[in-house]
């Protein structure tokens, strides 16, 4: 868009895709969003139902002493620690779900087969999970004024969990799930990483020997 002769703003290329194609992918990334937000609420549930009967309801709290020494190093220190295991955990599932991506634009195989079967290591997700339950106890054992505050409070802290739960489970496998990478060249799909790697190796280490083989025979 041109004003006064000045280059001012330039539309995306998106937007100067057919207009059918535009809404057809909206509607896509809407339900998709939609189904990732409506996911972390069903433990969210369950989360609030053993606050509300088991802990809030039986009047199980800590005192005013400890509920300031939970305010103010137990959750902050958990919290702190979760925050830095979640920034590496989702830097690393976003470096490697970039690199597949660029892989199949590419048509790059040997990147791709590399990455397909990459996931993040079980203890991560404990680590995570335990980091989790340690802020969300340290939540639950708060004496809260009424079932209101508390219901607030547990509620959107366990959500948040959640979604960010599903959300780094969701790019850990761009290969299949609800985000899956719709460009990938459905004959990748079939290929076996372990069968191609065990191909691979046998090809270098079969190529090495006979440069070796070559080398001390010419000696």
């Amino acid at each position: 868009m041109k004003i006064f002769g000045m280059d001012l703003y330039r539309s995306s290329i998106f937007s100067r895709k057919p207009l059918r194609i535009r809404v057809k992918k909206t509607f896509e990334i809407f339900i998709k969003s939609l189904v990732m937000i409506i996911m972390p609420i069903f433990p969210t549930l369950l989360i609030v139902a053993f606050w509300y009967f088991i802990v809030f309801t039986q009047g199980f709290h800590f005192d005013g002493s400890m509920e300031s020494i939970v305010v103010a190093a137990w959750i902050p220190t958990f919290s702190l620690l979760y925050c830095l295991l979640v920034a590496v955990v989702f830097n690393t599932v976003w470096t490697e779900y970039k690199q597949i991506r660029m892989a199949v634009k590419r048509y790059d195989v040997e990147t791709f087969v590399d990455l397909m079967d990459e996931e993040i290591s079980p203890l991560s997700y404990i680590l995570i999970f335990v980091c989790s339950l340690a802020i969300l106890g340290g939540f639950m054992s708060l004496d809260y004024p009424n079932m209101i505050s508390g219901l607030t409070i547990i509620s959107s802290t366990s959500y948040i969990l959640f979604l960010v739960f599903f959300i780094i489970k969701e790019m850990d496998d761009p290969c299949s799930g609800l985000w899956f990478i719709k460009s990938m060249h459905s004959e990748w799909l079939n290929l076996n990483p372990k069968e191609w790697r065990k191909e691979r190796c046998d090809t270098t280490k079969s190529n090495f020997e006979n440069s070796i083989k070559k080398f001390t025979s010419s000696i």
